[in-house]
């Protein structure tokens, strides 16, 4: 699917990068990919990761496979504590690190400060009256308990004394202020030590995904084979594929539930995606082609229940191609299904009946009568301009005529179906 998807990328290349700003806009601070909400999933991030490479477009940042990069000493305190009124000189501080008001011009007066040690060269020691500012003032345990109160997020933390004296020293409230929400650390942070999270940090705290469904172990497998990186561990892939057994039915299928007696071809597919992935042949394939061929409907395409009188498209275009990979013959009669589909406006809908097209069903549908090998002539010129309809001046595909979001998962399809349409 991914090559496919990549071939919009040789032949319009212009066309294919205008998605490249949408996905990078679905980035968040923790290095994941959001979903129709704001925060991060594996699903939708294996569906930005797929539409970047196949736009040939890098992550922003680079991801990072060094595991230093998100320890506690990647974030280095500097070497010494501020104890010395030196260190609150105005060039020891980063202009972001205390918003500008943080300072009320009120709270210095100009009678308070000495003219001279307003110079950086002067902020000896001797320029501070010594009754102005306590001892415990300039000590490591500088920030008093007052500064850990939830008063402390004001500019008032600042202690009255050291205002006085001209000295605005800075506190970890001014500190985290200059980060905002995470997701605009500028370079010179980075290179000071302070990284960034990328995808590869994001993909880390799943360590072997015990927290994961089905779904999700399968995403998290298709994550790590997208980076091309040494993670994870040969153990931490042995147990995520140990964990997808967990879900496999007696009649050698797979299912999204625990404990279920039947397999599904959505499964299936999810299961064998998996293994490939990590490089690792699926156990017992000649079970799982049975399981897959049990759920042929009874007009010749398949669903995910067995004994369905009609299949649905993505469920046929799904065992299409599993079967394929497992090097079993296509049958003419799921081709004919399939390409028996297509609506008028030029899309696949879910099933027959259905009363809108959608993109997945499309994009699937082609992509499985390319695999076998059909001749996408008679449907190139009306899918094409229905895939179009669905691609917003954003960058982003929704997923049909009635959806108003744009997401990660439906810029993929966009980009598969367009990659055979114009391939």
């Amino acid at each position: 699917m991914l090559r496919a998807a990549a071939r919009l990328q040789e032949v319009r290349g212009d066309t294919a990068r205008r998605v490249g700003p949408f996905l990078q806009s679905r980035a968040r601070p923790d290095g994941g990919f959001a979903g129709r909400g704001d925060a991060s999933d594996l699903y939708y991030t294996v569906f930005a990761l797929q539409s970047l490479a196949a736009i040939g477009q890098a992550l922003l940042p680079t991801p990072s496979t060094d595991p230093a990069a998100i320890e506690p000493a990647a974030v280095e305190p500097p070497a010494e504590p501020p104890t010395e009124p030196a260190a609150t000189e105005p060039a020891a501080t980063e202009p972001a690190a205390i918003e500008p008001a943080a300072i009320e011009p009120a709270a210095i007066e100009p009678a308070a400060i000495d003219p001279a040690a307003t110079e950086p060269a002067s902020a000896e020691p001797a320029a501070i009256d010594p009754a102005a500012i306590e001892p415990a003032a300039i000590e490591p345990a500088a920030i008093q308990p007052a500064a850990t109160e939830p008063a402390s997020a004001e500019p008032a933390a600042i202690e009255p004394a050291a205002e006085a004296a001209g000295y605005a020293r800075p506190t970890v409230v001014h500190y985290l202020r200059a980060f905002a929400d995470g997701a605009s650390i500028e370079p010179a942070a980075e290179a000071a030590g302070y990284a960034r999270p990328t995808v590869v940090h994001y993909l880390r705290a799943f360590a072997d995904g015990a927290s994961l469904d089905f779904v999700h172990l399968a995403c998290l497998a298709r994550c790590w084979a997208l980076l091309d990186c040494a993670e994870p561990a040969p153990d931490v892939r042995a147990a995520i594929l140990e964990r997808l057994e967990a879900f496999r039915s007696p009649d050698r299928g797979y299912h999204q539930t625990l404990g279920a007696q039947r397999g599904t071809v959505y499964g299936a597919f999810l299961a064998l995606g998996a293994y490939q992935d990590f490089q690792t042949p699926l156990p017992d394939p000649d079970g799982l082609v049975r399981s897959v061929r049990s759920l042929r409907s009874d007009g010749g395409g398949y669903a995910n229940t067995p004994g369905l009188p009609e299949g649905s498209c993505a469920a046929t275009a799904a065992a299409v191609v599993l079967l394929s990979e497992l090097g079993e013959a296509v049958e003419p009669a799921h081709l004919r299904w399939l390409a028996d589909q297509v609506h008028s406006d030029g899309g696949w809908a879910a099933m027959p009946g259905a009363p809108v097209a959608d993109l997945l069903s499309t994009a699937t549908a082609v992509h499985a009568l390319a695999i076998g090998g059909a001749a996408l002539d008679e449907v190139t010129d009306g899918s094409l301009a229905f895939v179009e309809s669905l691609w917003s001046d954003e960058g982003g595909f929704r997923g049909h005529w009635l959806d108003d979001h744009l997401d990660c998962e439906y810029t993929f399809y966009g980009l598969l179906a367009l990659g055979h349409l114009t391939g």
